[in-house]
Parts: C-alpha cells; sequence; structure tokens
C-alpha cells in the first residue's frame, strides 16, 4: 500500500522535525567526586533521610562502581572499578575508599538544569545531602550544603569535585 504524496511528506516532517525537538528535552547533570591523587581517599556521604521524595545524590545501596578518570577528571565510562565500601549500618550514611585515579557519581539530576542546591526542582526532585567528608592521609575537607555549589566544578554539564 502506497502512502499518499502528501501524507507521506507530513510523515517524514514529523520523523525529521519534530521527533527531535521531544528527544531534547531529556538531559542529566550528574554529580562526581574524583580521586585525581595516586592515593586512595576515603569519602563519607552523610545524606538526609528524603523517604517519598526524590533524591538527587544516592544511598548506600546505589554507590557500587567507580570509573576511571579521563582528561577532565570525569568518568571514564568503559572503564569501571569496583567500589570498596565500609559498614555504617545506614543505607543514608556511606564510606568508600576511592581508589587513585577514579571518580564515583554520588547522584544525578534529571530533566532539571542544577543551579544552585537552594533552587526549587522540578518533579518533587530533593537536595539531600547533608554532608560529604573526604580523608586523605592526615588532611580532612567537609562539604556541607552552603559550600557544594562553590566546590564542585562544571564539566561538560556535569558537577566534579577533584581531589
Amino acid at each position: 500500500m502506497r502512502m499518499p504524496s502528501i501524507r507521506k511528506s507530513l510523515f517524514y516532517f514529523f520523523i525529521l522535525c519534530v521527533l527531535p525537538v521531544f528527544q531534547g528535552c531529556s538531559w542529566v547533570n550528574n554529580f562526581y567526586v574524583s580521586n585525581t591523587t595516586n592515593e586512595e581517599v576515603k569519602v563519607e556521604i552523610l545524606l538526609n533521610d528524603s523517604p517519598g521524595d526524590f533524591p538527587i545524590f544516592y544511598n548506600e545501596k546505589n554507590l557500587h562502581v567507580a570509573y576511571k578518570i579521563n582528561s577532565h577528571n570525569g568518568p571514564d565510562y568503559p572503564n569501571t572499578v569496583p567500589v570498596q565500601k565500609e559498614k555504617t549500618g545506614s543505607t543514608d550514611h556511606v564510606i568508600i575508599i576511592l581508589q587513585p585515579k577514579t571518580t564515583l557519581q554520588i547522584g544525578a539530576l534529571s530533566n532539571d538544569k542544577y543551579t544552585s542546591h537552594k533552587q526549587n526542582f522540578i518533579n518533587g526532585r530533593v537536595f539531600n545531602l547533608k554532608l560529604i567528608k573526604i580523608s586523605q592521609k592526615n588532611i580532612e575537607r567537609s562539604i556541607d550544603p552552603d559550600q557544594f555549589d562553590a566546590q564542585l566544578k562544571k564539566v561538560k554539564g556535569d558537577f566534579v569535585y577533584a581531589i
């Protein structure tokens, strides 16, 4: 069965012009902690309890893979590294030993552009980060929500804290 010429034109117009518009509506801002050093570091993440909401930052159950870092200190996706966790007894309190030259995705914000931890997020998203603590040798750094925006650097649409 052949499509009439006008129908065929409208069909191709829809496929070529309208569908790409809907595909362009979806984006993700990922959040990473990258260990750019030659030594392992301890990353401790404390989250606010946010039942029933859509938290941005991952709890213990969702932090299970790290990646080798690329030249931008972001993930080199095909090169995964297993994550070594320390038991805390809580899914909202995570301690990870991050290997040298690796990055850990700690959260993601879908279909919304991240500008500040104080912004109103769409779709019930919640900035559930309470604290990130980084320990390396005798140096300890802490990042709370008020310091978060200044400490992470935007790299190709993602946000990276590089150690």
